[in-house]
């Protein structure tokens, strides 16, 4: 039996295209879809980044039974792994824009921890929450 290798240079460029394509296409019809298709698009990154060698050395330390039953603890820690090698990637000295969106998102996120109308601050679009609420518009400005 051969084993396939998932980062071959079709396999994930593919896996990425089908993602783009369900995004794509599920926009203007579903925001069910839309999530589905986020989460597939992030495990493809995350799954780009896991080792392979790493998971054969560990299938190999622990064949059987022992294998089956510390996947899930394994396959967790390549997980938390693999998101803190695409974060280090992302946000390095070369990479200033990307720290600075990034902090300007941190500082709204605190923003929102001191103000007085948490629920309604929570949404993206805080003009929508504001228009039905005619008191709450009348009290804000």
């Amino acid at each position: 039996m051969s084993s396939i290798d998932i980062k071959s240079p079709k396999i994930l460029p593919g896996l990425y295209f089908w993602g783009l394509i369900l995004m794509a296409v599920s926009l203007p019809f579903s925001r069910y879809m839309m999530s589905v298709s986020q989460f597939f698009l992030s495990g493809v990154l995350i799954l780009e980044f896991i080792s392979a060698d790493k998971t054969r050395l560990f299938y190999q330390k622990y064949p059987g039974i022992a294998g089956i039953l510390l996947t899930p603890f394994a396959g967790l820690y390549w997980v938390i792994e693999s998101i803190y090698i695409i974060f280090s990637k992302f946000f390095r000295k070369e990479n200033l824009p990307a720290i600075v969106f990034f902090s300007l998102y941190i500082l709204h996120v605190l923003g929102l921890l001191f103000t007085g109308l948490f629920e309604q601050s929570l949404g993206d679009n805080k003009l929508d929450v504001l228009a039905g609420n005619e008191d709450l518009l009348e009290a804000i400005f």
